[in-house]
């Protein structure tokens, strides 16, 4: 099992952040590995939907299902795919300077011959893209935040 964790600081409010990385249509923009996203169902809390995983010139269809547990403090992701499994925890904890996220996330890959010998390409993979993922929801929030506070004097 590989577990992945790391924190970013957010100068932008709680409900803002929770708001953006909580909905599965902004993830092809902080995940670009991750393309052609088809929700499947929706509720108020619960968005299951499919996606390809593009890891070194291959594609691997996954399927995920979005949980809110608490809005504005912690949705939880399923991943089930082609020799992966795991799950993705984001917490939103509110700052003196906005807001920060923790993500936790713990997956596992296949038995087959192929997937012992990609397991370790796709785990750095995976830690590069949860951690650029945060990156650039900080920067796109950021951004947005500050155009308008700008806007706004």
């Amino acid at each position: 099992m590989h577990t992945y964790d790391y924190s970013v600081e957010i100068a932008a409010p709680i409900e803002d952040v929770f708001a953006f990385d909580s909905d599965p249509e902004n993830w092809a923009k902080t995940m670009p590995s991750l393309k052609n996203l088809e929700i499947i169902d929706e509720t108020d809390d619960t968005v299951t939907l499919r996606a390809t995983q593009h890891v070194l010139g291959q594609s691997i269809p996954v399927e995920m299902v979005r949980t809110i547990e608490d809005p504005n403090t912690r949705f939880v992701v399923s991943v089930e795919g082609e020799g992966t499994s795991g799950e993705v925890e984001n917490r939103f904890v509110e700052t003196e300077t906005g807001t920060r996220i923790d993500h936790h996330s713990e997956f596992e890959y296949g038995d087959s011959l192929l997937d012992r010998i990609m397991e370790p390409i796709v785990a750095r993979f995976n830690n590069r893209m949860f951690r650029t993922h945060l990156e650039h929801t900080q920067d796109l929030l950021e951004a947005e935040h500050a155009a308008e506070t700008t806007i706004e004097a």
